[in-house]
């Protein structure tokens, strides 16, 4: 999934389900910032001159090494689920167990410890989140390098990259020719996944002892289907209007931009007396604190990356031995 569901309408099912404004804002946010963190940083405290390293939930450099992929891709991204559930049958009877498939338990235990923790809380919601609707988008494909993800084709097989952004766009029609069902709706699967996120947003507003609105998915429904569009099978069709459409009615929630946590939290050292084209040369990837991180969006929010791939790890030990070790200072 892209920006569409992970922000847009991942706010507006949270606001629907009974998150406050302000708490959905910060649900959206969180869930897209997990395919936009793909920068390592380092931050000092200025006054202690503590380093701090973040990090990363996504990265564009698909020829990484294994265990980065893995530590990216099949805990962010490809959450490994029930390869043996029809929707996952394939052509030439292959099964791999670390595949990803829709509403799995892996990804559903994950959810349930975000809605469970007290620390950062909100922001692993959103994380988890990312990980649990991206079952539907990414189902049938592994987070790994591997010939199970393959098409013909020279792009590397690693979960979805032969197949372009297609399992991604909203209300986009294609073909998944490994499969025995090989004709595929994404409108149909995101708002599967929608129903399955708003059910459990419910289920987290009412064990608050907040209202439950749970009896309001019929009407949403409707409306998250109108919001989609159309099936078609073009380019990401309809992609702009959309957006607008999005900013025009849900004008509690800001426009997204993929770096406004970053900017309110830190800024580049400049090289004093050193410029470039009249502009001050900054240290590259060395930043400082513009205030208390503990206040900071983008803090709390690189606390849940780290706390979200423990717990995942931790629980997908058995099934990643021998290709991934948990490592702290990556």
């Amino acid at each position: 999934m892209n920006l569409e569901f992970h922000y847009y309408l991942t706010g507006l099912i949270a606001k629907r389900a009974g998150f406050s404004e302000e708490e959905a804002k910060i649900i959206a946010c969180a869930c897209q910032q997990v395919d936009d963190n793909s920068r390592i940083c380092r931050i000092q405290d200025i006054t202690t001159g503590e380093l701090y390293r973040n990090y990363i939930s996504q990265t564009m450099n698909i020829l990484n090494p294994r265990r980065t992929l893995w530590r990216i891709y099949s805990i962010f991204h490809f959450i490994p689920g029930d390869p043996e559930v029809i929707s996952a049958i394939r052509k030439d009877g292959e099964i791999n167990y670390l595949t990803t498939t829709p509403d799995n338990p892996n990804a559903n235990i994950i959810l349930h410890e975000a809605f469970q923790t007290d620390r950062h809380q909100l922001y692993r919601i959103g994380i988890a989140s990312h990980s649990f609707a991206d079952t539907w988008s990414h189902q049938n494909f592994t987070g790994e390098w591997d010939n199970f993800n393959n098409t013909m084709g020279i792009i590397p097989s690693i979960g979805h990259a032969r197949f372009g952004k297609k399992p991604d766009w909203i209300s986009h029609c294609w073909t998944d020719p490994r499969l025995k069902m090989p004709e595929l709706s994404n409108k149909t699967r995101f708002l599967e996944a929608a129903e399955k996120l708003f059910n459990k947003y419910c289920r987290y507003i009412f064990d608050e002892k907040r209202t439950d609105n749970s009896s309001n998915w019929t009407y949403l429904k409707r409306y998250l289907s109108a919001l989609m569009g159309p099936e078609n099978k073009g380019s990401n069709f309809g992609a702009r209007f959309r957006l607008q459409n999005y900013k025009q009615e849900f004008d509690w929630l800001p426009p997204y931009k993929a770096d406004a946590w970053f900017r309110e939290a830190a800024a580049e050292y400049p090289i004093e007396g050193r410029r470039d084209n009249k502009r001050i040369r900054s240290t590259g990837n060395l930043y400082y604190w513009k205030t208390d991180k503990q206040n900071t969006h983008w803090y709390k929010f690189q606390e849940a990356v780290k706390a979200h791939q423990k717990f995942a790890l931790a629980l997908f030990e058995k099934k990643l031995a021998n290709k991934v070790e948990v490592d702290d200072k990556f």
